[in-house]
């Protein structure tokens, strides 16, 4: 028996009249590096597409709470409940004087007043902002102008919904991207009562 010499060229080139059919062993080979680059590349943008899923999330959350925290300023009366909203606690930005009218709070423009932060459990309830763990949220009520003297230029405030909840309630914390993951915000005008 003689012994033939097998080439490179002899691995890849099928003999004229054969029939066998399929992929030789150095196809499969490379069809496979091929798949499984490309599958590492899209397992690495995994990590990626969740965080921006995780932060849209949080921010259709925000915007809805914001939605409700001005509902809940509008629609508190501000005879009930010592001042405060119905379902927030925040102060409301009308109170009642001694004949029951009702009339702007005295409040002071570009200041957070008393009451007016509060941090929101993963159900949108309101919670303390200094419990442990952190509340997920914090919203947060800045009168931008007080009215005046006439009674007939509307409260303006700014509402911030931020998240994770700091233990601060300066306005340029709670929408400092270095110090939170992200915030909502909108500016509302109460008219005069």
């Amino acid at each position: 028996m003689s012994r033939q010499l097998v080439t490179a060229k002899a691995l890849f080139v099928r003999p004229a009249g054969s029939n066998l059919k399929g992929f030789s062993l150095v196809e499969f080979a490379l069809a496979l590096g091929v798949v499984s680059f490309a599958l590492v590349a899209m397992m690495a943008l995994l990590p990626i597409g969740m965080a921006d899923n995780q932060q849209s999330q949080a921010q259709t959350r925000a915007s809805h709470i914001l939605s409700l925290l001005e509902a809940d300023l509008r629609h508190s009366f501000p005879g009930a409940n010592g001042g405060r909203s119905q379902f927030f606690q925040l102060e409301l930005p009308y109170e009642t004087d001694a004949q029951g009218r009702w009339q702007h709070r005295a409040v002071t423009a570009g200041v957070l007043g008393t009451g007016a932060t509060t941090g929101l459990d993963n159900a949108g309830r309101p919670v303390d902002i200094h419990t442990r763990p952190s509340p997920p949220f914090q919203a947060s009520v800045i009168y931008i102008t007080a009215p005046s003297s006439s009674g007939v230029t509307p409260l303006q405030a700014r509402f911030i919904v931020n998240w994770p909840c700091l233990d601060t309630a300066s306005a340029s914390d709670l929408t400092d991207l270095n110090q939170v993951d992200g915030f909502a915000e909108m500016t509302v005008a109460f008219p005069a009562p």
